[in-house]
């Protein structure tokens, strides 16, 4: 009686894209893309950290950055709800919620290439100053989870 229920699951866990690793790595966070890591960021590039010490001046030029250029779409305080969200066909990211599980290269790579209907900022913005927006996301998601 319970044989073809059983087998059944068994069938759907082997073949699922979550267990294959083509699936949601962690809900409203990403997907694997065949490269074997969420957000399909080649796993080198996730890996690599912020190759500049976040001070000061440089998490300061990182708000600016962000300020100007992510949070009309993620909102002032990244929680994925600025003034253009509701328009979008995907919802922005809470940044506050995905940030912190998310690599420094991870995060980069993502804000270079972009993820519909995030456009790709590499070009616009130079790596340096994407990595300044890195070190303001780390001091956002940090502030406002002590809230």
């Amino acid at each position: 009686m319970f044989r073809p229920i059983i087998t059944g699951l068994v069938v759907w866990v082997l073949v699922s894209p979550a267990w294959a690793g083509q699936g949601c790595h962690h809900a409203g966070y990403g997907h694997y893309h065949g490269y074997g890591h969420p957000m399909g960021v080649p796993q080198a590039r996730a890996q690599r950290p912020n190759a500049v010490e976040a001070d000061a001046g440089f998490i300061e030029a990182g708000e600016r950055l962000y300020q100007a250029n992510c949070s009309l779409c993620h909102g002032e305080r990244g929680l994925g709800n600025g003034p253009a969200a509701r328009g979008l066909p995907v919802r922005p990211a809470n940044l506050v919620a995905g940030v912190p599980w998310r690599s420094d290269g991870e995060l980069a790579s993502v804000i270079a290439q972009g993820r519909a209907p995030m456009p790709a900022w590499k070009g616009t913005l130079s790596e340096r100053q994407i990595r300044e927006v890195v070190s303001y996301l780390r001091v956002l998601a940090g502030e406002a989870r002590k809230e």
